[in-house]
């Protein structure tokens, strides 16, 4: 089956599973994009997945969540690691560093998803 034939049969799919087609198309497959229930946006042929912005705010608020989700799994993936180290830790002292450090990257994830949460960092400015 070619590359173009399981991209018809793709779309077909997703056209019955609810999607819609969009106008748009995608720059490397030059294949109708497609907006899943979800909201996602995807490439029936090549799978990647996109965000379409309608301002360059919104590509600014795109790109910190984007920034802040990968801050926070890279975090979670640390505060993983240092479990396996408290686990064999027999020090104390060692152990309350290794606590604190904890601590302090959960302080940072909780403060990243709150951010996320109300969308975006606060505008400090006064324009008016």
């Amino acid at each position: 089956m070619s590359r173009e034939d399981t991209a018809v049969k793709r779309m077909a799919q997703l056209l019955k599973s609810g999607a819609t087609m969009l106008e748009r198309i995608c720059p490397q497959c030059n294949v109708p994009l497609f907006r899943l229930k979800s909201g996602e946006i995807i490439c029936p042929s090549c799978g990647q997945r996109f965000v379409i912005v309608q301002s360059e705010e919104e590509e600014i608020r795109v790109y910190e969540n984007e920034a802040l989700k990968e801050l926070e799994r890279i975090l979670t993936s640390k505060i993983y690691k240092m479990t396996a180290e408290i686990r064999n830790v027999s020090d104390v002292s060692e152990l309350s560093d290794l606590l604190k450090s904890v601590y302090e990257i959960l302080k940072v994830i909780e403060i990243s998803r709150r951010i996320r949460e109300k969308g975006g960092y606060e505008n400090k400015t006064d324009k008016g």
